[in-house]
């Protein structure tokens, strides 16, 4: 659940989605009502969920996107799969995964430019 969430906010940061003039919405009027383009949108959403939620019984009733025997099946063979690999076995792969991602990200980078000190000297020496 958390992934969708995770990737939507790396993905806002690396392209400064939060400046793009296209999701920064504008003032708009309805009559005399004066609101904002993302104040109205995130109502309409709101509505949209509360008509799904009275219409499903708390999307109790909401098909999924396999049957329940083949749900069954996969959580079986999950189960199954889970069951035969020891904890230590998956706290030293997080141990592992976790030191190469800190190593990586401690480790000095390698600049390949050139520093301005570098090249002053190259052409007064060159």
């Amino acid at each position: 659940m958390a992934l969708p969430l995770f990737l939507l906010a790396h993905l806002w940061d690396r392209f400064d989605l939060g400046n793009r003039r296209a999701l920064q919405g504008r003032g708009i009027s309805i009559g005399p009502l004066r609101t904002h383009t993302t104040a109205l949108v995130s109502g309409l959403l709101f509505i949209g969920i509360g008509v799904l939620f009275l219409l499903t019984d708390g999307t109790a009733n909401l098909g999924g996107i396999i049957g329940i025997d083949a749900d069954q099946r996969i959580q079986t063979i999950v189960g199954d799969v889970a069951a035969s690999v020891s904890n230590t076995a998956v706290v030293f792969v997080l141990l592992v995964s976790a030191a190469l991602v800190l190593g990586f990200r401690l480790l000095p980078r390698r600049h390949t430019r050139q520093t301005t000190g570098e090249r002053e000297h190259e052409h007064n020496h060159g």
